[in-house]
């Protein structure tokens, strides 16, 4: 990044002219909705091609600031992720439990939705975290996480039983099977990878 890219982008930062903006960006990668720099960047890129303030560098790039922004806000979320760093949490246990249930021939996705997945014919089932629900996750208090299961190659009710015991087993209070979910409550601390070259 050169001096006027950095300086635009603090510009952007301390006039809290998108405040809103770089703290849903937060919310994403502190939830591990968004999980790399490029994705970081890409997302601001739209959100201020969109917007009505001027957001680019003396160069007219958008990108560049946006990766700059993304950096900053990545490295707030960092340090907030920084206390369970060595935990196992309750988002390490749902990647266990998924983990687990692909090692049985179920599939399985995160913050994303069925049309997306890929589910080959020979799946036993998949299982999913809807694309949105990361908005409703926190770090700071319990909150309900429904996953959803379908049947494949097998009986829903099986993939919905295999679902709730693979949970628990990895040591997550889960719901029984009802009507295509299961309903998970959970603390969430996503671990923030930390950034090279940051």
């Amino acid at each position: 990044m050169n001096d006027q890219t950095t300086e635009k982008a603090q510009h952007l930062i301390d006039s809290g002219e998108i405040d809103d903006v770089l703290d849903e960006l937060g919310q994403r990668i502190l939830n591990g909705a968004i999980v790399e720099l490029d994705d970081a960047t890409e997302h601001l890129v739209e959100q201020l091609l969109n917007s009505r303030l001027d957001c680019r560098d003396a160069r007219g790039s958008v990108t560049d600031v946006s990766e700059e922004l993304a950096r900053h806000v990545w490295g707030n979320c960092e340090r907030t992720a920084r206390p369970w760093v060595d935990q196992t949490t309750d988002a390490d246990r749902l990647l266990a439990a998924f983990a687990a249930l692909r090692e049985t021939g179920i599939v399985s996705g995160l913050f994303t939705n069925w049309k997306a997945m890929e589910i080959p014919p020979e799946s036993r089932g998949a299982v999913l975290v809807r694309r949105d629900e990361w908005q409703d996750l926190s770090f700071l208090r319990r909150r309900r996480l429904p996953v959803s299961f379908v049947g494949v190659a097998e009986d829903e009710s099986d993939i919905g039983l295999e679902l709730t015991g693979a949970l628990r087993e990895a040591g997550l209070a889960a719901s029984a099977p009802n009507h295509g979910k299961v309903t998970v409550r959970l603390l969430w601390k996503w671990h923030v990878p930390e950034l090279m070259n940051a």
